[in-house]
């Protein structure tokens, strides 16, 4: 159940609705607004709910959540659980197969970014800008215009080396990498420096 004054979280919501395509103890994510209205949605669901109040989650099927919920957005493709709310208040969600969806808040219009592109997570970097997953691992996208650069330590690998994971540090001067380095054939970690952009490797 969604907290008064936690941003988002995890619900899960036992369902026996199997002709309507949901499973049993389904998990669903949600976001809270900067004005309060709560969003709602599921894995693999095009459709974004905004949840009103917690009555509208008892006894819960997705047929009377259907019914029951205002529908925020629809977007043309299924939603992944890369989601999160910019400091404008827009949302950012990622999609399978069909990249990352700016939704604004305000008119429920969005903006469609690195198209035909499956995003399951994001990472919110020190200045202000967007990883978006290992299917995107090369790219970082300005969280103020959606514009689509390079990332900045890209120059340091080889293209066949992936990029699996990216964390930002607490103090925002550093940014950790997992990246897979064929030539090594493991995994290794890497700090890039945001001020100096040096890189160095991680004794692990």
């Amino acid at each position: 159940i969604p907290e008064p004054q936690k941003g988002s979280g995890t619900l899960f919501l036992p369902n026996h609705d199997y002709a309507n395509g949901f499973q049993a103890d389904q998990m669903h994510e949600y976001l809270r607004l900067p004005d309060g209205r709560v969003l709602l949605s599921s894995f693999f669901d095009k459709k974004i709910y905004v949840l009103q109040n917690l009555d509208a989650i008892r006894g819960y099927s997705s047929g009377n959540m259907k019914e029951t919920m205002p529908v925020f957005c629809e977007l043309a493709f299924p939603t992944t659980f890369s989601r999160l709310i910019d400091r404008n208040g827009d949302l950012w969600i990622g999609t399978t197969g069909s990249g990352i969806y700016k939704v604004s808040t305000n008119t429920n219009g969005y903006t469609q970014i690195a198209r035909q592109l499956s995003i399951y997570n994001f990472t919110v970097l020190p200045d202000q800008t967007l990883w978006a997953g290992a299917f995107a691992q090369s790219s970082i996208i300005n969280l103020s215009d959606a514009a689509v650069r390079e990332a900045p330590w890209q120059a340091f690998f080889k293209p066949e080396d992936a990029v699996k994971a990216v964390l930002s540090s607490k103090d925002k001067r550093s940014i950790y990498l997992i990246v897979d380095v064929k030539e090594e054939n493991s995994l290794i970690g890497y700090q890039y420096q945001v001020a100096s952009r040096e890189i160095r490797q991680l004794p692990v």
